[in-house]
């Protein structure tokens, strides 16, 4: 059936979730947009940007994240960070065990074994 919106109403449109996976037996990528959740484990890198929350457990080489909400880390490493005007963050951990997790708006990736768990709106890549 056909239900037209009142001449005052705005239809809202959601982003369609896409999921491209290589062959298999093929190294490759995941790549996803949209909104939704998602779990990944392995070896390799793993990067979200949207709003949302993002974890990481394991032990990451390198990491890089940026924007407006909270970070915590649960773990030993490097850690740095510098705020920026208008709120917002910016920073990076190297040599990194443990948890880390982000909450809000912005983008965070790394490098390493562990697991990737992304839950929000946005793009997420895994390597």
């Amino acid at each position: 059936p056909y239900y037209p919106y009142p001449a005052h109403a705005v239809p809202v449109v959601r982003p369609a979730v896409q999921t491209f996976v290589a062959p298999a037996g093929q190294p490759g990528s995941v790549v996803f947009a949209g909104e939704g959740a998602g779990a990944f484990a392995g070896t390799g890198a793993a990067v979200f940007a949207g709003q949302g929350a993002a974890e990481f457990d394991g032990q990451f080489q390198a990491g890089i994240f940026a924007g407006q909400g909270q970070a915590q880390f649960d773990g030993s490493g490097q850690v740095n960070f510098a705020t920026q005007p208008g709120g917002g963050v910016v920073g990076g951990f190297n040599n990194f065990a443990g948890s880390a997790d982000f909450q809000g708006a912005g983008i965070v990736g790394a490098v390493g074994t562990g697991t990737a768990a992304f839950n929000g709106q946005g793009l997420g890549i895994v390597q």
